[in-house]
């Protein structure tokens, strides 16, 4: 999965100091770059928190069944309204003339509320954030910013333990770099020398 637009808008209240992030037409590699706090790290810290917030394939799924139920229910309470207010007409007491406009109401507001709950899911399934080369049952991101910029001598490790080191390297992310890179770069002059 890959990540092709972003259109995440400015928060209100602006606690994160960032205007409206857009971004199209993205390609398999995109470079952020500025100078020092000039919010490269919150534009991506911006972004792995907004991928969250994106709709699920399972997620869609139930949507789209809550709206085609909540059509029908549509057409059961306009039915039922209907019905009602023919059956006001012929109510001979005002007791039973109160108590069909009270089912009215019900049905009104039962009819408004099932409208507004189909707006609600139709905003949900028109999120565009952020969008994706494919829709999936979770996102997740890996954060590439450094937190410790001290590299590990190879020579401080065993000569046993340094291929299972050198082999850290390859796990997704960058918190393994530390201490595995001279390690790596060990086993490949190891390899080169024999």
């Amino acid at each position: 999965m890959r990540i092709t637009k972003i259109d995440i808008p400015k928060s209100i209240p602006n606690i994160d100091g960032l205007e409206r992030i857009k971004m199209d037409k993205l390609d398999s590699v995109v470079l952020i770059a500025g100078k020092n706090g000039s919010g490269k790290t919150r534009i991506l810290n911006k972004i792995f928190s907004t991928i969250n917030q994106k709709p699920t394939k399972s997620e869609i799924k139930r949507i789209e069944n809550q709206i085609e139920q909540n059509k029908k229910n549509i057409i059961g309470y306009e039915n039922n309204i209907t019905h009602f207010k023919k059956e006001l007409t012929t109510a001979t007491t005002d007791d039973h003339k109160k108590q069909i406009t009270t089912t009215i109401e019900q049905q009104t507001k039962g009819l408004e509320q099932t409208k507004q709950a189909i707006e609600n899911s139709q905003l949900r399934l028109a999120w565009k954030d952020i969008e994706t080369t494919e829709i999936l049952e979770g996102y997740s991101s890996v954060t590439f910013v450094p937190k410790n910029l001290n590299l590990i001598d190879s020579s401080n490790y065993a000569k046993k333990d340094i291929l299972g080191i050198s082999q850290r390297i390859n796990t997704v992310g960058i918190e393994s770099l530390p201490q595995s890179s001279f390690a790596k770069i060990q086993v490949v002059q190891d390899r080169w020398y024999s």
